[in-house]
């Protein structure tokens, strides 16, 4: 929304009560973001909204508190967006029995069939594991909702159709001609891995070639086992950089086997050595020197 609306060349400001404007990526790759957004947008973040003012009935003023000062402040607009995120829809589950997870959704398993034989459930409203930490996760995305369909669909007309053992999260925006892109929990929720990260910036084109546009790209790797954890990207083709890391984690590739993907190369269109393997060196190479030690 504060993209369409700048670009009705209105100005917005965003407040977001997190300490982050993108809570789902991690502190330094949000913190690039918010830089970039700053040339569109005004942006408060750690503030809440603690009072709305009207006048005649139409919104006038926002008055936002910082959550670590308690300093008040007021923000005049003339249109408020309030955008408090989604809770599960569970009356009808919670009638017939079904068991209702730690998140609050309709826990499935891996047919998305919900704890009553033959009853099936998908999307926001559902509960499954992530794939990584195989903790409790509520779905959110429509990526995951529609292949949730499709196993309910295939499994109550007497198929047999499994998803993965866990939902790997990727996911792709893009705002004010920013592209950002990740799979994976953010690092906050990887507190029970030893881990070290591979973070590069690079770009769309071999360096000597003009047109080239930035790209960085961050992985995170479990230093015993060498396991993809996450990965996040910020900038050209940022979905289909993501998406390689993704298939790597589903197909349980080791950063040093994922490292020496060979990646199309052509100077108009990509460099030797595209930053979705040089971010995975970095790691493997910090990997390596932490095992030593």
């Amino acid at each position: 929304m504060a993209d369409c609306l700048s670009k009705k060349g209105k100005k917005v400001t965003v407040v977001e009560a997190l300490p982050n404007i993108l809570p789902m990526l991690d502190d330094d790759v949000s913190k690039t973001i918010e830089e970039m957004l700053l040339d569109h947008i005004s942006l408060f973040t750690n503030f809440f909204a603690t009072e709305i003012k009207t006048i005649k009935d139409h919104v006038s003023e926002i008055i936002i508190k910082n959550r670590d000062t308690n300093k008040e402040q007021s923000i005049s607009t003339d249109l408020l967006i309030i955008a408090a995120g989604t809770k599960p829809e569970i009356t009808l589950a919670k009638q017939i029995g079904c068991e209702i997870g730690e998140t609050g959704g309709i826990k499935v398993n891996n047919r998305s069939e919900t704890s009553i034989p033959d009853v099936y459930a998908v999307g926001d409203c559902t509960e499954y594991k992530e794939y990584i930490t195989q903790k409790p996760l509520p779905i959110g995305l429509g990526s995951i909702a529609v292949r949730q369909g499709i196993a309910a669909g295939v499994n109550a007309a007497g198929g047999d159709y499994t998803l993965p053992k866990g939902a790997l999260q990727t996911f792709t925006s893009d705002f004010f001609n920013i592209q950002i892109a990740a799979v994976g929990p953010s690092t906050s929720y990887l507190e029970s891995f030893e881990m070290v990260s591979g973070k590069h910036n690079g770009s769309s084109l071999p360096e000597y070639f003009p047109g080239g546009k930035p790209i960085m790209m961050k992985t995170m790797v479990d230093v015993e086992s060498g396991k993809i954890l996450s990965a996040q990207a910020v900038g050209e083709n940022a979905a289909q950089r993501i998406n390689s890391y993704a298939t790597a984690m589903l197909g349980n590739l080791t950063i040093d086997e994922f490292r020496k993907l060979e990646t199309a190369y052509a100077p108009p269109v990509a460099p030797t050595l595209d930053v979705v393997t040089i971010t995975a060196d970095i790691a493997y190479m910090k990997q390596q020197r932490k095992k030593k030690k």
